[in-house]
């Protein structure tokens, strides 16, 4: 009976403080993971317009996402190219971060794209919805031809037989009482 009752407690619990496309976003607080899974849920959304395959999420993209966010968050600058040691590391480009992560993950998918976004300076008393957010991102990459090139593509209708992995990941600051956001998406592929 303890266990029924703690298992309903938890199970209520997650339905009852789970995050929602509809909630605002806690500026100070941001539910980075949330935020991170419904960008790539929108870039979907915008491969299956043009017929691509999903992007299928994996470690290491998510692992070299999450890395240059962090970066370019805790150096408060969008870039693919790193200058600086970070979390004890020099990544250069992203070609070096997905080869890093590939290793200490004992994998070995190919280096296909990157793609980062950033908001600068936004004031605290800005709402958005996590959707917004994420549309925020998507509609940055869509109007950078490089950036939807990366994000559209479908290797398999460029005559490539390959599986696509990709993954975003977030990361905000507040400096000087603005609210900065920074976006990167990775993708990676194997042949079939």
């Amino acid at each position: 009976m303890k266990n029924l009752i703690t298992t309903a407690f938890v199970l209520s619990s997650l339905f009852c403080f789970g995050q929602t496309k509809t909630d605002t976003v806690d500026l100070k607080n941001v539910n980075h993971s949330f935020l991170s899974e419904l960008i790539l849920e929108k870039c979907n959304e915008e491969r299956a317009k043009v017929g691509a395959v999903p992007f299928i999420p994996n470690k290491v993209c998510q692992m070299a996402a999450q890395y240059q966010s962090d970066y370019m968050s805790h150096f408060l600058t969008p870039t693919h190219y790193n200058n600086n040691t970070f979390q004890g590391v020099k990544l250069y480009g992203p070609e070096d971060r997905v080869d890093y992560f590939n290793k200490k993950n004992n994998s070995k998918y190919l280096y296909d794209g990157e793609i980062c976004f950033s908001i600068y300076d936004a004031e605290l008393y800005m709402k958005y919805t996590y959707e917004q957010l994420a549309m925020e991102a998507i509609n940055g990459f869509m109007n950078s031809l490089p950036h939807r090139t990366i994000m559209l593509t479908d290797l398999e209708k460029m005559q490539i037989p390959a599986i696509q992995y990709g993954s975003f990941a977030t990361s905000s600051n507040i400096t000087n009482g603005k609210f900065s956001f920074y976006v990167t998406g990775v993708t990676t592929y194997v042949n079939k």
